[in-house]
């Protein structure tokens, strides 16, 4: 605030506490060195009414700096310091009547100027400006500070103001009179403190009543240290309650200090002092302070007390009915507030959520715009560069010829600046008899539109620039206008001379090149028709290979068959079964190996055999035998599509001949059963599998060690196909054989 500045200076606290602190030192070092002299008595007075003076001149300075800011907090400063003034002029009483008329100063009329001092402290407490309070916050108020006060009655009657009234039955009354008023005053401090303490103050500093609320709490404990060495009779002077005393003073004082350094520098910042109010964390203490009577009153019930157990026990009902009602109070508010709070949260809620839609729509709407513009000056700006960097001459004109813009490149074309261009005519660069541009050219593109051609114009130096046009009309502030872009075609009308060139030395080189291919493609087709010859030569070759090779496998076929039928006449000779059973294995083996020579005589590839179709041929050979009824015992075959070589095909038919052979001999000897055979593919891999239901194998006969020449020859095919064998016996036998196609050197398929 500028009404401050140059009228009140700003006294320094930091200095203030210092100075405080040194008068303090001072007071303990009198008492110190002259606690045995006989004015001690009179020196400990007069400091203690100096050090009251001091603290008067604080509060009375705060209270016209107060002035200047506003008028209220000025009546209450100017109270505090009325009191402060009081207290001062009491302890000067007090030095003056026991060091002049040697008297003891209780009672005296110094005791006037001290009980004056705490209804006016009161009083400017109670007028510091304040915010007005609610009806139930007034209320709420009420039982706070009544909570504190009773408890603190029940407290002072009980340890000071009884037992002094006792003590002071034989003092006259007026000695009496003021004995108890002391602690009544210290009653009314104590409501002081109570009502700044929920009070909402406005516009009022809360450091410098911080101060104020200590020091008086120190007031406070030296009255009843006061009060209770002088009922023992024990009071000395620079004794506890002197020294208290003297703290109190200089903790107020500095309050004043204080309030002065806070107003200027709110002032310097021009800022407003803030609303402030001790109510939160003053509520718990009525709380804290109703455990007091409770104390007093186990204390009463075992000790005694002043007061009367009922008396107290009346007090602490009266507190906790206080207690509860203020409690209730509390809840109430509590859930009003809540209330509150969920309808302005909800209206705030309601609130920011239309602004929050307004925001983003605007927000939405001016990014669009914004993003527009943008695009709008992106685009000026790229046709700009455009035309300033074009590689192409750009004018408009309109129909006379008359130039209204030509870029840079328009007049570098023609070897003019771009000023001088401007004020020729288009039409005065044209080159007669090879240029377009014309009143006939311009009648033409009016009825058009646009139009590509090339033309024809002057140099600067006169030399003629052949050049391509495209021009188009447009309307330009009403009046129609030529938009022509035109380039430089000197390079490919060069180009175009120079590719006739060309093209006529291609002719030349292309008829020549016919020829000469023509020569090659003569000999070409004599090569290839050579090339022919040799292969319908190999080809029957081949043929010729076949027909051999069919005929090999058919005589090889026939041959078997005779060999096989030798041996059926051979059976016919002998009537040893022996010898019977071992012919007609040897004939079956061998039509098995002859089966094969017949599939590859009648199959189209002679290097590949169809297996599904050998293998029912040879089970179908072994069902004709004379000693087996078909009807009895039954072949189920079960083989995948597929074809092998021979190779792998002349072992896999003796093994399948020698297993189903082994199964219709000697697995049946009823001469009934049935026979699967399972051969299916698995990859690379190949899985044959033989089973009987018949009698199974001897118990201990192990089929890879027998000595029989048909399962030895089994063993030996196996091992001859690199594969495996298992056998199962179990509802008859079970032959599981694994391999794979044995690989030789691929023979040419025909």
């Amino acid at each position: 605030m500028e009404i401050f500045e140059g009228h009140v200076r700003s006294p320094s606290f930091k200095k203030g506490v210092v100075i405080a602190s040194g008068l303090f030192i001072l007071y303990i070092l009198l008492n110190l060195l002259f606690s045995n002299k006989n004015f001690y008595a009179e020196l400990n007075d007069l400091a203690m009414a100096f050090v009251s003076f001091i603290a008067f001149l604080s509060i009375a300075y705060a209270a016209k700096v107060s002035k200047v800011y506003s008028q209220k907090i000025y009546v209450a400063w100017g109270l505090l310091a009325i009191a402060q003034f009081f207290w001062f002029v009491g302890d000067f009483s007090w030095f003056f009547i026991e060091t002049f008329f040697k008297q003891v100063p209780f009672p005296s009329l110094a005791d006037i100027f001290y009980l004056s001092y705490y209804p006016i402290f009161l009083l400017g407490i109670y007028l510091l400006p304040k915010r007005p309070l609610k009806k139930d916050e007034r209320f709420n108020s009420a039982l706070d500070i009544g909570i504190i006060m009773f408890s603190s009655i029940l407290v002072f009657w009980n340890f000071l103001i009884g037992p002094m009234i006792d003590t002071n039955l034989s003092s006259p009354l007026l000695n009496q009179i003021l004995t108890v008023y002391y602690p009544i005053s210290d009653l009314i401090l104590l409501f002081a403190l109570s009502i700044l303490s929920y009070r909402r103050l406005s516009n009022v500093n809360f450091e410098p009543l911080l101060l104020l609320m200590v020091g008086a709490l120190i007031m406070i404990m030296s009255d009843s240290i006061f009060g209770y060495q002088s009922m023992l009779g024990t009071i000395q002077n620079g004794g506890v309650s002197d020294i208290s005393y003297v703290i109190a003073v200089l903790v107020i004082g500095l309050a004043g200090v204080l309030q002065v350094n806070a107003l200027i520098s709110n002032a310097k910042k021009d800022s407003k002092i803030p609303e402030y109010s001790l109510e939160v964390p003053m509520s718990y203490i009525p709380y804290i302070w109703m455990i007091v009577p409770f104390f007093l009153l186990i204390w009463g019930h075992f000790h005694g007390t002043y007061l009367s157990f009922t008396t107290i026990a009346l007090g602490v009902i009266l507190i906790i009915l206080m207690t509860v009602t203020r409690q209730i109070s509390t809840l109430k508010e509590n859930n009003r507030l809540y209330g509150e709070l969920r309808r302005i949260n909800k209206d705030l809620e309601s609130k920011v959520y239309r602004r929050t839609e307004e925001l983003l729509n605007t927000n939405k709407s001016l990014q669009n715009e914004i993003t527009e513009r943008e695009k709008i000056e992106d685009d000026l700006k790229i046709k700009v560069e455009l035309l300033d960097t074009a590689t192409d001459s750009i004018i408009l004109h309109d129909v006379t010829g008359k130039l209204i813009y030509a870029n840079e490149k328009a007049a570098k074309m023609r070897g003019y600046s771009k000023e001088e261009l401007m004020k020729l005519n288009i039409y005065d660069l044209n080159v007669p008899g090879e240029s377009k541009f014309t009143g006939q050219y311009v009648d033409e593109l009016m009825v058009k539109g646009e139009a590509i051609f090339e033309s024809a114009q002057y140099h600067r130096d006169g030399t003629v620039i052949p050049i391509e046009v495209n021009a188009k009309m447009v309307t330009h502030n009403k009046d129609l206008q030529i938009l022509s872009t035109a380039r430089d075609i000197t390079d490919r009308k060069e180009n175009e001379a120079k590719l006739r060139c060309y093209r006529e030395h291609l002719e030349d080189m292309v008829e020549e090149r016919t020829k000469t291919l023509e020569k090659m493609n003569k000999m070409l087709q004599n090569e290839v028709d050579a090339h022919e010859k040799a292969e319908k030569e190999i080809l029957a070759s081949l043929e010729e290979k076949e027909v051999l090779l069919r005929e090999i496998h058919h005589r090889v076929n026939n041959n078997m068959q005779i060999i096989s039928s030798l041996l059926n006449i051979q059976s016919n000779y002998t009537d040893d079964p022996e010898t019977n059973h071992v012919l007609r294995d040897s004939r079956n083996r061998i039509r098995s190996m002859a089966m094969i020579h017949e599939k590859l005589y009648i199959s189209n590839k002679l290097s590949k055999i169809d297996f599904s179709g050998y293998v029912k041929s040879i089970t179908s050979n072994l069902l004709q035998n004379p000693e087996v009824n078909p009807d009895l015992i039954k072949i189920k075959v079960d083989v995948d599509d597929f074809s092998i070589g021979m190779e792998t095909a002349v072992p896999m038919g003796l093994i399948i001949n020698e297993l189903v052979t082994n199964s219709i001999e000697h697995a049946f000897p009823q001469g009934e059963g049935n026979i699967n055979l399972n051969l299916h593919k698995n990859g690379e891999t190949f899985i044959l599998t033989v089973r009987d239901n018949g009698l199974g194998l001897p118990e201990g006969l192990d089929p890879k060690k027998v000595k029989t020449l048909g399962l030895s020859l089994v063993n030996s095919l196996v091992e001859q196909l690199n594969g495996s064998m298992e056998v199962e016996v179990e509802h008859g036998t079970t032959f599981k054989i694994s391999f794979k196609e044995l690989k030789y050197a691929k023979r040419a398929e025909i």
